[in-house]
């Protein structure tokens, strides 16, 4: 079992805000991470996540206009 840190709720609160659609840039500034950059290697495994989202809200939109 894992045990709950700082850290661990730390990651988590970011984690969440970025599923909620929150920028990254937002959750890099409320973290006090130093740079963007930081951010984006963290949460790699969030992003790829809702990049494949935002793909499928674009051909559901495209589908439905073609319709």
């Amino acid at each position: 079992m894992h045990s709950i840190t700082v850290h661990r709720l730390r990651h988590s609160h970011g984690s969440i805000l970025l599923f909620k659609k929150a920028s990254i840039h937002y959750v890099s500034e409320r973290l006090g991470q130093s740079d963007i950059e930081t951010s984006l290697k963290v949460y790699a495994h969030v992003l790829k996540e809702l990049r494949i989202e935002d793909e499928q809200l674009s051909m559901k939109t495209f589908e439905q206009m073609i319709v």
